[in-house]
């Protein structure tokens, strides 16, 4: 919520040094559905040596977005992201990218020396004492989402309002990569590695086309405020696990929706 006010009041900052009634471009937080990805359910990786493979769950448990309990629903708390418009007369054209990117680099297993390689030290034992480090797993997190739309506008002397269309494209990609480990034996080997891949990978993406609709007042200083939602929208979504080796496993999501993903529109016009 802090960076979300943080940005907003830079928006009005700059909308009142720069803006004037009737100019082309407009930038806009969008406020409402986030459309990532939840990483946070993971996307399905591969379980090798085994003699089935697939998702453990439905797949629309994998499609849930941010901050959200439901595909598609939405809280004007979630900043979706900024958009770009250019106005040529009573047409827009518009562009909207937001993205999430994490990464945690593995770490292998080091063993340390133990107290029976020090027999004779006596109470000095903890001096040469070190412990085992233990390993962390490799991660790696893209979540990424754009979309380009054009709307027309019918204005009036309080507001306008306007309809169009849109088309975004999502994709979220999940790997890890296995670590050299300590063996159940206490040998510090991982037998697994040698006959798997060390690392696992799994992707959905995800295709969008949506009819828009809302409304906007644009003040006399250029500073924007309106409402939008979705009359129709429909999602064709892939999750695929293991993209590239033997147990790839791919399945399909269809979803439509009507009225639907009420958002909060704050910009500036210049």
């Amino acid at each position: 919520m802090r960076k979300l006010f943080g940005i907003l009041a830079l928006t009005a900052i700059f909308g009142t040094a720069m803006a004037q009634e009737g100019g082309n471009f407009q930038v806009t937080a969008i406020l409402g559905n986030n459309p990532l990805f939840n990483t946070s359910y993971n996307v399905p990786l591969p379980s090798y040596s085994v003699d089935e493979t697939g998702l453990a769950n439905a797949p629309e448990t994998y499609l849930k977005v941010s901050n959200s309990s439901t595909s598609g629903a939405n809280t004007v708390t979630n900043m979706a992201g900024v958009q770009l418009a250019y106005y040529l007369g009573p047409v827009d054209v518009n562009f909207m990218y937001a993205a999430d990117l994490s990464i945690t680099p593995k770490k292998d297993y080091v063993p340390g020396n133990t107290a029976d390689l020090y027999p004779d030290a006596g109470n000095d034992i903890d001096l040469y004492r070190q412990p085992d480090l233990k390993a962390v797993t490799g991660v790696y997190k893209s979540n990424w989402y754009l979309n380009v739309g054009g709307n027309f506008h019918v204005e009036n002397k309080r507001a306008n309002g306007y309809g169009g269309v849109r088309l975004g494209y999502k994709k979220s990609r999940y790997e890890t990569m296995d670590p050299y480990t300590k063996g159940a034996d206490g040998e510090s080997v991982t037998d697994y590695m040698l006959y798997n891949k060390s690392t696992k990978e799994g992707k959905i993406a995800a295709f969008q086309t949506a009819i828009v609709a809302g409304a906007e007042c644009v003040a006399n200083c250029g500073f924007v405020f309106g409402v939008e939602f979705l009359p129709f929208s429909y999602q064709y979504s892939v999750i695929e696990i293991d993209p590239d080796g033997q147990y790839h496993y791919a399945v399909a999501h269809h979803n439509v929706k009507f009225f639907s993903t009420p958002t909060l529109k704050l910009g500036v016009r210049f």
